[in-house]
């Protein structure tokens, strides 16, 4: 992990030294290579082809949609293009796992008849590729955005290398507009260093370092040993296990997204931030607002929306259908197993039931004379929703589906002197974890530590950007300091198990 993070940083400076020595017209280009270089490191050159021929497939499908006047073939051409890029990603990802369940259908029925399934390579990232091509193709439909006429900035928009892993998933208004006003032949000279975006660009990248280093990949240490070994634990340590593994998947994909957010703002390019205290939520509807921004925003506009417009004769019944349709699809999405199909259905119907019982639910708490904006209803309302998306989370980390029902049902399973147990492996014995009360305690503390100062943000100064406002009031000197101690902390407290980033495999 450090020898990569060493080398990622080499390689970014070349770049960055390049990029702000270059003219405009050469920028792009050296964007486009860096990016298709940094994906070859993760991906055969075979699955890069494949990209490139489905981006230019996109890319006249695109203009073709633009230029034909009668909608119906505009409508053809759309579901063509929609079909042809989610190829890529239904073989690579869902082939296996299709050919899986039919054989294991075909021997519930005793047919002799099975289906080999080939192994496939890993093609990391398909699945944020292809929500944007999707996107691109829709808006170009609806005419939100103009199909794109430069085949270079749009498979740059595609796989511009800071998000081309993870997302943001961004829209084509959003992101081709920057690149051509950075890297165009509109803005031919060379460009001017924005020294407010570098210092943001390493307050991000240090901030999303210090999630993964420290928070995440220190949770996931006790998250994987109780996941992995499900029958030899019961109630006590299942609940902290969920628990933790949902700061760990927030710390770890924030972390990720503040780095790519960082790098983007090095070329002076602003990504989706894709997190707004998602602990803090009140309500499912609320999380999923302030979570997985680009994703909850793609989720709305492409598949909820037009579900909901398709669905009218339900009428009440409508938003419930096309809510449990919508995530079904996100759970899907996410891999290819059904502890994800399940984790989307489980997210459908929380939304779904939020949105039928809400008559029900203001005349409970109108009996309670609890005031709406009262803080006994909001901690509350926070908790209640942070359980159930922990709940939610032993679907998504558990193995299969049947170690995720058993660990259901051991959630209210406390057997005599089991946390007593529990306590005594991670202090004394420490079989449960290396260096066990160090690194358990000290997950807590940063548990505690970051989600107090995340509520004193958002609530008591009632400003998101509290601490960034604040950073950049200091005088450069301070702010040196400043990073300097993030690199101390990273070094001394980051854990010696490293992990890849869990969305990778997303």
């Amino acid at each position: 992990m450090q020898d990569s993070i060493f080398s990622i940083i080499v390689c970014l400076f070349v770049i960055l030294t390049l990029y702000y020595t270059f003219a405009g017209p050469f920028r792009w280009m050296l964007l486009l290579l860096a990016s298709l270089l940094f994906y070859s490191t993760y991906v055969d050159f075979y699955l890069i082809t494949i990209l490139i021929t489905s981006s230019i497939l996109v890319y006249l499908i695109a203009i073709a949609i633009e230029r034909v006047i009668d909608y119906r073939y505009k409508f053809y051409l759309l579901w063509s293009g929609i079909i042809l890029c989610s190829m890529p990603l239904v073989y690579f990802k869902y082939y296996p796992f299709i050919i899986e369940n039919l054989n294991q259908l075909l021997l519930i029925f005793r047919l002799k008849t099975s289906f080999s399934s080939p192994k496939i390579l890993s093609f990391i990232g398909v699945s944020y590729y292809t929500f944007q091509a999707i996107s691109y193709l829709a808006d170009v439909y609806l005419k939100r955005f103009k199909a794109e006429k430069h085949f270079g900035f749009f498979l740059l928009y595609q796989i511009f290398f800071p998000k081309i892993l993870q997302g943001p998933i961004e829209r084509a208004s959003d992101l081709i507009t920057q690149l051509k006003n950075e890297c165009g032949t509109i803005n031919s000279n060379n460009p001017i260093i924005n020294w407010d975006n570098i210092q943001m660009g390493l307050l991000f990248c240090l901030s999303g370092f210090f999630k993964k280093l420290v928070v995440a990949d220190r949770l996931g240490m006790y998250v994987n040993e109780v996941f992995k070994n499900t029958t030899s634990y019961d109630g006590y340590a299942f609940w902290i296990g969920s628990f933790f593994y949902t700061f760990q998947i927030y710390y770890d994909f924030s972390g990720l997204t503040d780095i790519s957010l960082g790098i983007a703002r090095f070329f002076n390019i602003k990504l989706t931030n894709n997190f707004n205290y998602p602990f803090l939520a009140t309500s499912i509807s609320d999380f999923w607002k302030r979570w997985h921004i680009s994703l909850s925003r793609w989720l709305m506009d492409y598949i909820f929306t037009p579900l909901l417009f398709s669905c009218k004769k339900l009428k009440f019944y409508a938003i419930p259908f096309s809510l449990m349709i919508t995530f079904i699809v996100c759970g899907i999405w996410h891999g290819a197993n059904w502890t994800f199909v399940a984790w989307g259905f489980f997210h459908g119907t929380l939304l779904s039931m939020y949105y039928i019982t809400e008559d029900v639910r203001k005349k409970l708490w109108a009996k309670t004379r609890i005031a709406e904006e009262s803080k006994i209803r909001s901690v509350v309302a926070i908790f209640v929703t942070f359980v159930s998306v922990s709940l939610s989370m032993v679907f998504s980390r558990a193995v299969d589906i049947s170690s995720a029902f058993y660990i259901f049902s051991k959630l209210l399973t406390f057997e005599k002197n089991s946390f007593s147990d529990l306590f005594y492996k991670l202090t004394v014995e420490k079989s449960l974890l290396k260096n066990s009360a160090y690194d358990f305690f000290l997950s807590i503390a940063l548990i505690v530590l970051l989600y107090s100062l995340s509520a004193w943000t958002v609530f008591y100064k009632k400003d998101r950007d509290f601490f960034i406002k604040k950073f950049f009031q200091l005088k450069f000197f301070t702010k040196v300091v400043v990073y300097i101690f993030l690199l101390v902390v990273i070094f001394i407290f980051s854990v010696s198990e490293k992990s890849d980033f869990i969305y990778i495999n997303f």
